[in-house]
Formats: C-alpha cells, structure tokens, sequence
C-alpha cells in the first residue's frame, strides 16, 4: 500500500478557469509514502494507517477506514471520514484580541488549529460530485476532462474518483498487471442532503460546519471490472490471507464548491426553481479541463481487494455463493433460540440502530411538509446494509 502525495496550491483556486495540472511537471513534484504493515486481509481494519494517514500531508486523498467489496462483487465499498472535522476546535476570542491576516472568526469564535483548518478544506470537495467527459484512451489508459452536466457521459455523470484495478501474478513479468478501469460513485448525495435539511451550503469556507453531521462520513464505490464480479463475490482472489486484486483511487482535484448545492444538482432532480448564482462548470473549470494521467497524480494505491464482510469474519464459506446458503448462522446462539421455552434466548446482535418512518409527515411548528418517506428509508436500509448490518426487523404500527 503506497500513498503517492501531490502538493497543493489553494491559490490556484482563485483563477477562473481553473489551471489545469501539467502533467508531467506534477509527476515530478510526487512523493511515495509506503505502508509495508498492511499485510493481512483478515486484519486489515487494525493495519490500515488510519492514525499515520497521509491526507495529512495530502487533503485530496480521503481518509480511509475501511474497504471491502459488496456481497455480489460487482463494487468496492469505501469508508472514510472528514479530516477537516478533526480540526474544526474552537475558542473565543479575548477582549481586543484581533485574527491573524486572512484567518475568518464566527461570532467571535476562532479556530484553534486554524492552519490546519485551511489545509484540509480539500476533504470538503471528496464529498460534492463533478462530472467528466472521456475524450479518448492513451495507452490503454482512459483520460478525462471537467465538464457540465449536459456534456459528462452517462457513468461520469457524477463522480469523484477515477480507479483503476490491478492483478498480481507471482509467476508473470511484471508481477502486477492493470486489468481495468471505472468512476466512483458516492453512496450518499450529500449535497441533495443538505438541500433537503435546508441548509444553505454543504460546506463553508472558514469550517464553522461541524453541526453538520452528515459530512463526517464518506461513503463511495468503485465499480468491478465485470469479469472479476464471480470471482470477488467468491473469495477467489485472496491466497493464504493475502489479496491478489488491487484498486487504486485516484481523486480528481477541484475546489470545493461553497455555492448553494441546488445550484448544481444533478438533472435527474429536475430542480426547476429560481437559481440564483448558478454554478456554471464551463466558466468555473473552462471546456479543456484534462486531467493528468494516473501516474502523474496523487492517489492511494494498491489498496487490496479483500474477502466480503460475511466470510472475512467466518460467517460465509469462502468460494461459497450468498444467492445459494439458505441459511447464514450468524452464531451458536442462531440455533439455540427456542420460542415460548420460558427461557429467555441470548442476544443474537451485537450492535443495534432503529428509525422512525412515515410516508409523510410534518417538520417541528410545521415548518415543512416531508413526503417522499418511502424513498428516505430505503436510503436508511442501504446505508446501514454497507455499514455491516444484516438483520432487519420491521414494525407496522398503523
């Protein structure tokens, strides 16, 4: 595992279009740190360098918790966290006391660890989606440009992240070959998010966000080359512990967008009200926005592609099919719960969440009418099936 870090220059922002990245000149300025303790699938949640991480040194990189593929192998399933939040600390500012040169207060509060702050407001824009356009193939190797909704392709739509899959094969030369590319795609739309909680932004410039709880976890994909689908729902590319698949994650780099998120919603909201300071990516990026090429930019890389949760904690037989187990026996007790024994059975789950749901409802002093409830749970239940549950219990009290 290698985190390769690109410097950044927050100044860059300013200009409209946006600079691009030359290429070869930012491949030199990159720097390789090696993570040589990550060397167990099994134990990978305790070896990945999430303490040490190196978003610290690079804010475009997300800071990753955790990695595993869905049950179907068809994505890799990413968790990661805001390191901006972590430096979000604040205090009050003393009788005249005055801030340093470019350094925003919030009623009279300033950040403790404000040079941080700064540093990572890069984390802000892993959670906004940016569309792109591929404009050709070099090398085997697509290559993509910024571009506006009406001119992405359908799969670029709305994405933040470019991977790129890699086989190793001790017996070929070179050991690792590329077997594939795809975008991510977030698992949540934060944006839309805070549209509907009716904030007015999804992040701030000065980082006065913390209230903001729904931008303290990132969640996002990245889609399996189709070939690999049985053999990664499977556990046939782990030996011995040891992963033979890997994903690389490769950020694509602009400015967090501090404008009102319904400003550049996705077209299938259809939002057809009064835009105010439409964000317009033509001007924002320019229509010549080519990113670098992989090795020429920051990115996480060789990430192992695991075993899915089920069988990495021995709840599923490796090679085993999910579709095909009638029954999975989540532990002994399973099979000792034994209705109206008169003895109360053990607990079966370790970690318990629950919501409440209505179809429609009304906000606190009727504030606002909410009726697309359906929609919103389903969104709950898949959030909390990524997030490792796998019981579900439903009560209708109607």
């Amino acid at each position: 595992l290698t985190a390769y870090i690109e410097p950044i220059n927050q100044t860059d922002w300013e200009q409209r279009p946006l600079p691009v990245r030359d290429g070869p000149s930012t491949k030199k300025t990159l720097f390789g740190v090696s993570y040589p303790n990550l060397h167990s699938c099994r134990a990978m949640q305790s070896q990945f360098p999430i303490d040490t991480p190196p978003v610290d040194l690079d804010s475009y990189l997300p800071w990753i918790h955790d990695v595993f593929p869905s049950h179907d192998g068809k994505d890799i399933i990413f968790i990661a966290q805001n390191r901006r939040r972590c430096y979000n600390g604040q205090r009050r500012m003393q009788m005249g006391e005055k801030a340093p040169d470019g350094v925003t207060t919030h009623k009279n509060y300033i950040h403790i660890d404000y040079g941080k702050n700064y540093f990572q407001r890069p984390q802000s824009a892993l959670f906004q989606h940016v569309p792109v356009k591929k404009i050709g193939e070099e090398d085997g190797e697509p290559r993509y440009r910024l571009a506006s909704h009406e001119d992405a392709d359908k799969e670029g739509m709305e994405t933040r992240f470019i991977c790129r899959f890699k086989l190793f094969d001790s017996s070929a030369s070179p050991n690792l070959s590329i077997v594939g590319y795809s975008l991510s795609a977030h698992e949540v739309d934060y944006d839309y998010h805070t549209y509907r909680k009716g904030y007015r932004y999804s992040a701030t410039e000065a980082g006065f966000d913390n209230h903001m709880i729904w931008q303290s976890q990132l969640l996002f994909r990245c889609p399996v080359p189709e070939e690999y689908h049985n053999k990664v729902s499977r556990g046939e590319l782990v030996v011995n512990d040891y992963a033979t698949l890997y994903v690389d994650v490769v950020p694509i780099r602009t400015p967090p967008r501090y404008t009102p998120p319904r400003e550049f919603l996705q077209p299938r909201y259809e939002f057809k009200n009064e835009i105010d300071n439409l964000f317009v990516p033509d001007f924002e990026w320019g229509k010549e926005h080519v990113l670098p090429k992989i090795d020429q930019s920051g990115r996480w890389e060789n990430i192992p592609v695991c075993l899915p949760s089920l069988m990495n904690h021995g709840l599923l037989p490796e090679g085993a099919d999910i579709n095909e187990q009638d029954v999975i026996v989540e532990n002994d007790a399973d099979g000792k719960y034994v209705p109206f024994s008169g003895v109360l059975p053990p607990k079966i789950h370790k970690v318990i969440a629950c919501t409440w749901a209505s179809t429609t409802f009304r906000t606190r002093s009727n504030r606002a009418s909410v009726g697309d409830g359906k929609r919103r749970l389903k969104e709950w239940l898949e959030f909390n099936l990524l997030s490792g549950f796998d019981h579900i219990y439903v009560y209708d009290n109607s």
